[in-house]
């Protein structure tokens, strides 16, 4: 579980056990579950858990926990309940599909994702993810970009504007306010990378 947590900024805490922290939950969890104590800024923490749980699952069960579907990507957008998060979010795949060149797809049922990538685990574990992606949460754009991006490309991130980082994302407010050439250039970085096209950053990662 503790690996799939950068792909979300999330950190696992030293905790005996996320049910205390989450009223009502305790007796909800099936008894050959793990349950992860993570904490994470920009996740409710009862969402954590959740993903904790099926994460645990899915990994029972030897299947990925997100992977590609049929959804539609124009039917998600479009169900994204507020009217300028939804704007800002049909502009952010414009741009992602025209700096991968990737069709935008779903990935799970809140990720857009464009292209994908095989990465492999310190264990041997390997698995696909988009080689860019982004989700319209309720309090941020969350564009998910190669990790360490924050050291490697600071001085993108000074040019782009206000923003938030965790492990491997980040977060926007609005599209407006950022240096949009200077988010083109971290996805386009990122894409690079995950492709294998710039190996000097990818042997840094």
């Amino acid at each position: 579980m503790a690996e799939l947590f950068p792909f979300h900024g999330i950190h696992p805490l030293p905790v005996r056990s996320a049910c205390a922290r989450v009223s009502g939950v305790a007796a909800l969890r099936p008894s050959n579950l793990t349950v992860h104590a993570v904490m994470c800024p920009h996740v409710p923490y009862e969402l954590i858990v959740v993903l904790a749980w099926e994460h645990d699952f899915m990994a029972t069960s030897k299947q990925p926990v997100t992977v590609p579907t049929d959804a539609s990507v124009d039917d998600f957008l479009d169900a994204v309940p507020d009217e300028r998060r939804r704007a800002d979010a049909e502009r952010l795949c414009t741009i992602l599909r025209e700096v991968t060149g990737e069709p935008a797809v779903m990935w799970g049922p809140s990720i857009v994702g464009f292209g994908s990538y095989r990465y492999t685990y310190e264990s041997g574990r390997t698995g696909d993810w988009p080689l860019a992606g982004f989700s319209p949460r309720k309090q941020h754009l969350v564009v998910y970009l190669v990790g360490g991006f924050e050291e490697r490309h600071a001085s993108v991130l000074t040019r782009l504007g206000p923003h938030k980082t965790g492990k491997g994302c980040l977060y926007l407010k609005r599209l407006d306010d950022v240096d949009e050439s200077a988010l083109r250039e971290l996805i386009d970085r990122t894409a690079r990378v995950h492709k294998g096209v710039d190996r000097a950053s990818k042997r840094q990662r």
